[in-house]
């Protein structure tokens, strides 16, 4: 009985320890072929969000929709979260203001902002 409760266990064993050594090459060869075909980070990313947003609204990895209103005051654009009134960032103009949500912003989402709460603000 011991025999083949130690068997059991190096059994065990040799599958978890194979399986961390196929995640580890796994990991290293596609990094590998993504570098060699010229795939930076910020490329990954932006594709990532870009597929993200594509998902439907259900999904569970889809983006969350953000209510977003823009102020302008002395020349500087400042959004806010209409839910909670939580400030998202500043700028001279539609593209810094931008830079500066996407900075500040903890997790991608995607900015809702209504013509009657700023959007004429960042047409171009």
């Amino acid at each position: 009985m011991i025999d083949w409760f130690i068997s059991f266990a190096v059994f065990i064993a040799g599958a978890a320890w194979g399986w961390f050594l196929c995640d580890r090459w796994h990991t290293k060869m596609i990094g590998e072929i993504l570098e060699r075909a010229g795939v930076t980070d910020d490329k990954l990313r932006t594709l990532i969000t870009d597929l993200r947003s594509e998902l439907p609204k259900d999904h569970e990895d889809a983006l969350p929709d953000v209510e977003v209103k823009i102020e302008q005051h002395g020349g500087q654009l400042y959004a806010y979260r209409v839910d909670n009134d939580e400030f998202l960032g500043q700028g001279a103009d539609r593209d810094t203001l931008l830079a500066a949500i996407n900075e500040k912003a903890k997790t991608n989402f995607n900015m809702i902002v209504r013509k009657e709460q700023g959007g004429e603000l960042l047409q171009k």
